[in-house]
């Protein structure tokens, strides 16, 4: 039996109704740009319509009308129309415009919350769209930039999914890679998350603890509103649109939220911003798209160099899985210290890692011995506990050819005694007898270079 193939006749009625509808859109959209007070009614009903569309191929053509829509409006000054006015002495006239404006902003943000809070329920091609939509409004919207970016990385961080590698591609390659404000403020933002997330974390483990609380006490704490510890402040702007949804950050699971903000902080190469480049690279919020009302301040080496330290020491505070425990440090003493403006300030982390044992005490071994050797750590218990993690199974481990390189290294320095040599030099020899034949030949080679460069424990 032959299956029915779809016919030509229905391939161009649903042609034809995909091209009626954004004919219908882009009718409405020029309406409503045409600068006729008379016609911004229909800013709503187009708004309602995208909050109401299911099909996703329809909510990327109103997504796209929306966006050229607001992006027209805020060029063309409407949201700053409260502030030339003076409210306390407005006339009628003055008030009816008060209102309009306050209804635009409220189209506004529902705009924005509607586009990022969907973001998830559709395929990467509208996804994409999204990240650029977002970007593209930043470019223009000098008041609000920074609430938009932090509401779209925001979402990203705290999606029930993975983060599609498409757009993370888009995000670096478009946005991070060429402009340094850009890079700087997704630093800035991420930072903010990540205390916020730990913040969150706190609260939640003090109720736990707190069960006499009355319930009266309980609701008030539900109602404070979202900031982090440090005193940060958190704004909700005049258009309401929200840095963070509370409620999904709270609802993310910390082992999602860990591994969404490790792929987007993997975006953000770690590099040295050379004063030349900080002056004269391209601003993406100052004159991109649109000349800027207001000078945008140039950030200088040593400020990119503190947000991208202040973003990775907000990151490694977070409870890390034992998988993202180890991705971040067998990266950090490469990929990220280097470009930190304090490198100290990761000690905390690397010794904690230190103590831990396995692998993770391996993998910890390169960023110690860094802020050892070059920022002048004081460790005293480093070679005591180096001593601890020769075991049998490190001739067996993953990382084995790394950490004898390691360890090899660490011998070398002219101010450990004979007699931490000789303890070093005997448990190798010991452990020779367990190790496997490509291991002994390590052992040996490891033991005739201590006994060359001292001495003194040739009687051994």
């Amino acid at each position: 039996m032959k299956t029915k193939k779809p016919s030509k006749a229905k391939d161009a009625v649903q042609n034809s109704k995909i091209m009626n509808f954004k004919e219908e859109i882009s009718a409405l959209e020029k309406e409503i740009c045409s600068g006729d007070l008379e016609q911004a009614n229909k800013l709503g009903k187009l708004v309602k319509l995208y909050q109401e569309q299911d099909s996703s191929e329809n909510k990327l053509v109103i997504l796209h009308a929306l966006n050229r829509t607001f992006a027209h409006i805020i060029d063309r000054g409407d949201f700053d129309l409260l502030e030339e006015a003076d409210i306390s002495e407005m006339q009628n006239e003055s008030k009816a415009l008060l209102t309009y404006v306050r209804w635009l902003q409220n189209q506004y943000r529902i705009f924005i919350q509607e586009t990022f809070n969907s973001m998830e329920q559709f395929a990467v091609q509208h996804q994409v769209a999204i990240v650029r939509t977002g970007m593209f409004l930043i470019a223009r919207d000098e008041v609000n930039h920074l609430e938009i970016l932090g509401a779209l990385l925001s979402q990203l961080v705290c999606s029930s999914t993975r983060i599609d590698e498409q757009v993370l591609k888009v995000l670096k390659e478009e946005y991070l890679e060429v402009f340094l404000d850009i890079r700087y403020k997704t630093c800035e933002c991420l930072t903010k998350l990540a205390k916020l997330k730990l913040d969150c974390l706190k609260k939640n483990n003090q109720q736990d603890d707190d069960d006499d609380d009355d319930d009266e006490d309980e609701d008030d704490d539900n109602r404070t509103e979202m900031k982090p510890s440090d005193g940060t402040e958190i704004k909700t702007t005049t258009s309401g649109i929200k840095f963070v949804n509370a409620e999904a950050l709270e609802l993310c699971s910390i082992e999602s939220f860990c591994q969404h903000f490790y792929e987007i902080l993997n975006c953000i190469e770690g590099r040295k911003v050379s004063s030349e480049e900080a002056k004269d690279k391209a601003s993406y919020l100052q004159g991109s798209v649109t000349p800027s009302k207001k000078k945008v301040k140039k950030i200088g080496p040593k400020g990119h160099a503190k947000r991208f330290q202040d973003v990775w020491v907000a990151y490694v505070q977070l409870p890390l899985s034992t998988e993202m425990y180890r991705k971040v440090l067998s990266s950090l003493s490469t990929d990220v210290m280097p470009f930190l403006k304090s490198p100290l300030l990761m000690a905390d982390f690397l010794t904690a890692s230190y103590s831990v044992g396995g692998i993770t005490s391996l993998l910890s071994l390169n960023g110690l011995w860094m802020l050892m050797s070059k920022h002048g750590l004081d460790y005293p218990q480093f070679y005591e506990r180096l001593y601890n993690l020769l075991e049998p199974e490190l001739f067996f481990a993953e990382h084995r050819s790394k950490f004898f390189e390691l360890l090899d290294l660490f011998m070398t320095s002219t101010h450990i005694s004979s007699h931490l040599v000789a303890a070093f030099a005997k448990k190798m020899a010991r452990l020779s007898l367990r190790a496997p034949p490509s291991g002994c030949i390590y052992v040996i080679v490891f033991i005739h270079n201590l006994l060359k460069r001292h001495p003194a424990c040739l009687v051994l």
